[in-house]
């Protein structure tokens, strides 16, 4: 199913899921990660901001980046890096990009 993620941040809306594990394993990880046994860094693959949210999700889905993409809202023009990804970046006009942070 197509997301349209202009609607989301124009509405100021929230994804908000889980990675199907059971209680007992999330409670075992975050364990280690308090213990600081395991590095959480290792998961992400980027950092980015609205400039590149598309990217990022069209990055992940064809496994152009290996983890997560974090985007941080409020860094509207920060990009997503390019990394070789294959596929030709959507342009959008500085006019038309979010420059507030939607409440």
């Amino acid at each position: 199913m197509p997301v349209d993620l202009d609607q989301i941040a124009a509405k100021g809306l929230y994804f908000i899921g889980t990675s199907g594990s059971r209680i007992d394993d999330m409670r075992a990880v975050l364990s280690k990660v308090a213990d600081g046994e395991l590095d959480t860094n290792l998961s992400v693959g980027a950092i980015t901001g609205m400039a590149g949210a598309i990217d990022g999700r069209h990055a992940v889905a064809a496994r152009a980046i290996a983890g997560k993409v974090v985007v941080y809202p409020h860094l509207t023009d920060l990009p997503l890096p390019d990394r070789g990804c294959t596929r030709q970046r959507r342009f959008i006009p500085p006019s038309s990009r979010i420059t507030s942070p939607v409440r």
